[in-house]
């Protein structure tokens, strides 16, 4: 079909909401005692605005037929339809603009978040993952509950529940002690991958074509369940994943045995615990590095940010609630194990001042985007490595 030229040169892509946004809005839903809703936008492309160039297609011929034109008829489409480039982005803006309209300020921290602060105070939040959208607020604030029924008539919801709810394959339950995220079904239908008794053992076998992909998905299923709500196996998935060029046959028995595990704890749960408001509160970030412990040589690092009580500090014991995790390569190669420590502790410095950054933004706004260092201060923060030369 013929399109607008200036169409080639646009930006089509859209954000998506972050692990950490996420984990942020439940805390202060927690901390705070507010309720949670979850709502499913129907059809949520249709829903957008009117489309902004001028784009002629043809349909196929159960469009043209619901539509009562002939076969083939040319058709200049009026919003952007789910599989066009530009969508995602298109639904995107319409949220936001309407957002923004009911006096919303989107976030610099992350674009699919947006606070609601009439006078500077918080007293609402949103976050969206294309269509699937959390709101948080205090159910006796008649503004807010104004404000969220306006959001119920723009749009048209095919769910919205509270309480107990799924959010992108995410189980999340509210508890008198705060959230608790789980995937209980997850894994059940995630197979192993068969090997006979003969090839199970031939341990060095190099494996075939078919078992390095039956290996990427095995393993691609795990790294999702390991990076939303199982950070114990994110060490093992990330190690496993660097091996599938290289695998072996010991390699896919590693990783059956590593679904056999996972499967074995599917009622696990991540908690969000609801801290006392009037407890100061601060983020912590624990590192830990392997030097050239991967196959190609390469060292690994492990990254885990949280909040909690600053009594931590003092050395007392208490509850975190975890923000962001991961465990990955290290970019730069590392000659010793000090080195490793090291830029782990440096990459978990970067990490630790964005979720800082981003706390910071949420509770109190009023962001001065270049001066970043103003908005992190306001937050305490504290890097713990086991490493004594890194903390020397």
């Amino acid at each position: 079909g013929y399109q607008d030229p200036q169409y080639e040169h646009r930006d089509t892509t859209a954000p998506v909401m972050t692990r950490q946004t996420r984990q942020m809005l439940l805390q202060i839903a927690a901390n705070r005692r507010w309720r949670v809703h979850k709502g499913d936008v129907s059809g949520a492309f249709l829903q957008g605005r009117e489309y902004p160039d001028l784009l002629h297609c043809i349909p196929c011929p159960e469009i043209c037929q619901a539509m009562g034109i002939p076969e083939g008829s040319v058709t200049r489409l009026r919003r952007a339809c789910y599989g066009l480039v530009d969508a995602p982005l298109e639904w995107y803006r319409t949220v936001s603009e309407f957002l923004e309209s009911l006096g919303f300020e989107r976030l610099w921290s992350d674009a699919c978040a947006w606070a609601w602060r009439p006078g500077g105070k918080l007293r609402g939040l949103t976050s969206g993952h294309v269509d699937d959208f959390l709101f948080t607020g205090d159910d006796e604030d008649k503004e807010w509950q104004e404000i969220i029924r306006k959001i119920k008539e723009r749009f048209q919801w095919g769910d919205w529940e509270a309480d107990q709810f799924t959010q992108c394959g995410v189980k999340i339950r509210k508890t008198p002690h705060g959230y608790e995220l789980s995937q209980p079904q997850y894994l059940d239908n995630v197979p192993e991958i068969p090997l006979n008794s003969t090839r199970r053992k031939d341990k060095e076998a190099e494996t075939t074509p078919r078992e390095k992909t039956q290996l990427r998905a095995l393993l691609g299923a795990l790294s999702w369940h390991a990076q939303q709500v199982a950070p114990h196996h994110a060490a093992e998935v990330g190690l496993l994943l660097s091996e599938v060029t290289k695998s072996n046959v010991h390699t896919v028995i590693k990783a059956n045995t590593l679904l056999a595990h996972a499967k074995a704890r599917r009622d696990h749960v991540l908690k969000i615990h609801a801290f006392n408001e009037a407890e100061p509160l601060q983020l912590f970030a624990w590192v830990d590095a392997a030097s050239q412990n991967r196959i190609d040589g390469g060292s690994t690092q492990g990254i885990l940010v949280g909040l909690g009580p600053t009594s931590l500090l003092q050395g007392e014991l208490g509850q975190i609630s975890l923000m962001s995790w991961h465990s990955s390569k290290i970019d730069r190669a590392c000659r010793s194990p000090g080195s490793a420590e090291t830029q782990a502790a440096v990459n978990g410095e970067d990490a630790l001042y964005f979720a800082r950054y981003q706390w910071s933004e949420l509770l109190h706004g009023q962001v001065n985007v270049r001066d970043p260092d103003s908005v992190v201060s306001r937050i305490a923060g504290c890097l713990i490595t086991d490493s004594r030369n890194v903390y020397d």
